[in-house]
């Protein structure tokens, strides 16, 4: 079926797993391979990156599995349609930038502007460090960074190109050209020649309020289209193209920061973002001052009403350093905040929830939310998770116990202003929520 394709794949996904490829990334190679089959005259070359995987954040919003970390370059008469959403998924136009911070203060921000379905911002401040040559002294430099892209906005036009089947051609062309007029609020109106404009005014104003001011010394933009040479257009999903000779910027992880991967004459593309499809933070495991750092220097709304964010909490691809060119700069987390996307949220198995749950052991680590300090674990309610639990009722747990489910009605009764945020959940006790799959 693929043979057609077979000589325009490249996969550097070995340098990563070796001979154990994780099965979600060979069903997932397969499932995009499926999709670009239909029109192989057309499809110049498919690379999947070393942070090729499921994404957790498009295929929460999608409802449906989407992967990430991979180049598709195709002709421009290629013809999108729905099913190439498995891989043609965003958000369009997601920006990295960097800017200088002399005086700059952390601030912690809400969720008008860490926006939920931003499923990946991040706006913070990191660090640097440069040995003096003369005097053996270690310098440190500090840096805003903003990771921000239109959220939903992106995704509503990226799946209006595919229903309705227009060429790479158009879409890229839309992409640079439409207009975008918005409301935000008090009946005004604000326009923008495209979506990347808007996406840099928000930039500029989520790090405005750390501090930084003037131009970003460096910006970098990936799930988006480039034109190439020869009549081809690169789709990059989480991926970027060195701009010049200091390579590109990689997020490493939330709690890591970013580093610079340097350009090498072997390749073209590199990956934007290294973080793993579902390995999180067992804070459980942590020391106390380790623990204690992870939620005083990662802010995210919400994060007084549960410790879980799978965005925040995710952990690198294993062997990332051995797979890719060794880093020129490394910019370490101090503090920053990040968006939660309660979509995701809700589909994290019980064991992630777990992991990302601190216990009544360590109630006086950090101002945890109260269920923590209860030992109890908060858990969406899913058909799913009802099924266990009531397949439990015979072995020795109070299963059907009407202080461990807590709806939308009763949660508005506790606090109307947190009502949206705690939709109907379970709030078990942990040794029940252990017992769960």
């Amino acid at each position: 079926m693929f043979a057609a394709l077979s000589d325009k794949v490249v996969d550097r996904t070995p340098q990563v797993y070796g001979e154990h490829c994780p099965a979600a990334v060979v069903k997932g190679k397969g499932a995009v391979m499926a999709v670009l089959a239909a029109q192989p005259t057309h499809v110049k070359q498919v690379e999947f990156l070393e942070n090729f995987n499921v994404s957790p954040e498009e295929s929460a919003a999608a409802g449906a599995l989407r992967y990430t970390g991979l180049v598709v370059s195709l002709s421009p008469d290629y013809m999108l349609s729905p099913a190439d959403q498995v891989w043609f998924n965003g958000p369009y136009a997601q920006t990295t930038s960097v800017y200088p911070l002399t005086t700059g203060k952390f601030k912690t921000l809400g969720d008008g502007m860490m926006r939920s379905d931003d499923s990946q911002a991040v706006t913070g401040i990191y660090e640097t460090s440069e040995q003096d040559a003369f005097t053996g002294e270690l310098n440190t430099h500090k840096f805003c960074i903003v990771n921000a892209s239109a959220g939903d906005l992106s995704r509503e036009k990226m799946c209006g190109w595919t229903e309705d089947g227009v060429s790479v051609r158009d879409a890229y062309e839309q992409a640079a050209t439409a207009e975008l007029e918005l409301e935000p609020g008090q009946g005004t109106t604000r326009s923008f020649d495209n979506l990347s404009e808007y996406i840099a005014d928000n930039t500029a104003a989520m790090a405005g309020e750390m501090g930084a001011c003037g131009d970003g010394l460096f910006q970098q933009t990936t799930n988006c289209f480039v034109r190439a040479a020869a009549g081809v257009v690169h789709y990059l999903n989480a991926a970027a193209v060195p701009s010049d000779q200091r390579g590109t910027l990689c997020h490493v992880s939330p709690l890591h920061g970013f580093v610079r991967l340097p350009r090498v004459h072997d390749r073209h593309f590199y990956p934007a973002a290294l973080l793993s499809a579902d390995d999180y933070v067992h804070v459980a495991d942590l020391a106390p001052h380790q623990r204690k750092s992870v939620f005083t220097r990662a802010q995210w709304p919400g994060n007084h009403l549960s410790t879980c964010n799978p965005f925040a909490l995710r952990r690198p691809l294993p062997n990332w350093q051995s797979a890719l060119p060794q880093p020129t700069e490394v910019y370490r987390m101090r503090e920053a905040n990040f968006s939660l996307d309660p979509r995701q949220q809700h589909r994290l198995s019980p064991q992630a929830v777990l992991a990302m749950t601190p216990t009544s052991k360590h109630a006086d680590d950090h101002a945890y939310p109260s269920h923590c300090k209860d030992n109890n674990v908060h858990l969406h309610a899913t058909d799913a998770l009802v099924a266990q639990l009531v397949a439990m009722r015979h072995s020795g747990f109070q299963i059907l116990n009407p202080k461990y489910y807590k709806d939308a009605a009763a949660n508005a009764a506790g606090d109307a202003a947190d009502a949206a945020d705690a939709p109907a959940h379970f709030s078990l006790p942990r040794h029940i929520a252990e017992q769960l799959h």
